[in-house]
């Protein structure tokens, strides 16, 4: 009715008719339907035109709710900004969230105050920004304020609490270790420890805290190196997984992820083949229920197994992949959350760049340089920077450039960069350094490059760990040894 009064030719109206149509969500049916009646644009932003009649659908239940209580209007509220936030709208999600946490404040609704101080927990876990450990011991302490004022049993929901604390600190541990004395990790590591082994794991009978439980479990593992313990986590998470699978369809998201996270275990492992392509499978034969889990599912699959081939050096295999990785990029482009599409980007910057196609890298910078600022991966804009400067130093040597001035420029701003950020080291010290002498020269020896592998191979690769250590270090072979990139990398990942 609604869409009738305003635009009755709108695509909103086409698919919600469609829709209407279907017993269940079923995407060939509805793109069959949407063929027959040559809606073939709608087609291609089908997930766009999705995510907007969902908007609107909600909007119109919103206005026709009047008569709920307020706890009910608070409930939805806080249901879309979950909805949003995991679809990556995260400005729209806080601006939401911000206005809710007043509303719950005033009418004093400690239950949902609680559930949107552990939904921020995973936000600020999720984008590293718990500002230390202590900072993480003062949001329990609120939570437990807000378990305090609850008027029922609350002794399973402080045992959650408890189980997110450990979480967090175990997670930020793991991503600060670098920039942490280690006396200090050591320390912290031991007290958590501790708290997670004065946990009976009989009691975390629900599957949030079970799941909690045996996150926290891998995580700790993680930080000790002990693998097999890792994976004995991560398979009875699996079993718990299956186990509610079809309980509800709100796991499905939950679950895609976490098969997700089970083929980063595998790559990050190196595990075998085998083991990699059953879970893989798993991934891709998982039946999603909404266009937006098929985007996560997209986006997971494609980037997993694009790094684990670009981890086992098997450049065949990656090229053969990305035709359709392009294509799902494209198709997704409004869907996928921004920091995944960077991390996608970035691998892709790498393929290239090894092959030594220097356009086809030069693109995919500049697309992380033009937007890494916006997400959340401030980490691959910096990388992407390292990266500018061996890009442009490349095509200007296949292009024979005589005038230096642009490169020189931009050398010089890209080391007030890391200075300003405060994030100057070793390997961005070397690459400016090298690039400076190619600028001073117009060209650079053999022995520049070996004099820069020395100084390379004396860097500490434990600070800033996520910088092109094994990118800026096959470029500086290859110039070396007089090979191409793809032969050096594929020594170093063979052997």
């Amino acid at each position: 009715m609604h869409v009738n009064r305003n635009k009755s030719n709108s695509n909103a109206l086409v698919l919600f008719q469609a829709l209407n149509l279907l017993e269940k969500y079923d995407k060939e049916h509805l793109i069959f339907y949407l063929q027959k009646n040559n809606k073939h644009k709608l087609i291609q932003n089908l997930t766009s035109e999705t995510a907007n009649l969902y908007n609107l659908v909600l909007k119109k239940f919103m206005s026709l709710t009047n008569r709920e209580s307020i706890d009910d209007k608070m409930e939805n509220t806080f249901r879309e900004v979950i909805f949003l936030q995991e679809r990556g709208l995260f400005a729209k999600a806080q601006r939401m969230l911000k206005k809710l946490k007043k509303d719950a404040i005033k009418h004093k609704q400690n239950k949902l105050l609680l559930e949107i101080s552990e939904f921020e927990r995973r936000i600020k876990r999720n984008a590293n920004k718990h500002k230390n450990l202590d900072s993480i011991l003062e949001i329990k302490k609120k939570e437990l304020e807000f378990v305090e004022a609850l008027e029922l049993d609350v002794k399973f929901v402080k045992l959650e609490v408890e189980l997110r604390d450990i979480y967090d600190r175990i997670f930020y541990l793991s991503q600060n270790v670098s920039g942490i004395e280690r006396n200090i990790v050591r320390a912290k590591l031991t007290e958590i420890e501790t708290a997670l082994n004065n946990i009976d794991e009989t009691q975390c009978n629900c599957f949030n805290s079970k799941i909690l439980y045996l996150n926290s479990k891998v995580e700790l593992y993680h930080l000790k190196s002990d693998k097999d313990a890792v994976f004995k986590c991560v398979k009875k998470m699996q079993q718990i997984y299956e186990s509610q699978k079809n309980s509800s369809k709100n796991l499905d998201f939950k679950f895609i992820n976490f098969l997700a996270n089970y083929l980063n275990n595998i790559v990050r492992y190196n595990e075998p083949k085998d083991q990699f392509l059953a879970v893989l499978r798993q991934l891709k034969n998982f039946e999603t229920n909404s266009p937006f889990d098929e985007v996560i599912q997209f986006s997971n699959i494609y980037y997993s197994e694009f790094l684990y081939y670009l981890k086992q050096g098997d450049f065949e295999k990656m090229g053969k992949l990305i035709p359709a990785l392009l294509e799902g990029l494209e198709k997704y482009k409004n869907a996928i959350e921004l920091g995944r599409q960077i991390v996608i980007w970035y691998n892709l910057s790498i393929y290239y760049f090894i092959k030594e196609d220097f356009d086809s890298t030069h693109l995919w910078i500049q697309k992380i340089l033009n937007n890494g600022k916006k997400s959340r991966r401030i980490d691959f804009y910096y990388n992407g920077k390292v990266f500018e400067l061996l890009i442009h130093y490349e095509l200007n040597e296949i292009a024979k450039v005589e005038d230096t001035d642009f490169l020189e420029s931009l050398t010089e701003k890209v080391r007030k960069s890391f200075y300003t950020a405060k994030k100057s080291n070793g390997l961005v010290s070397l690459v400016v350094k090298l690039i400076k002498t190619y600028c001073k020269k117009m060209r650079l020896e053999k022995t520049d490059f070996e004099v820069a592998l020395q100084q390379f191979n004396k860097i500490d690769k434990s600070k800033n760990k996520y910088l092109p250590y094994d990118e800026v270090g096959i470029w500086l072979k290859s110039k070396t040894e007089g090979l191409p990139m793809l032969k050096i990398a594929e020594q170093i990942l063979h052997n």
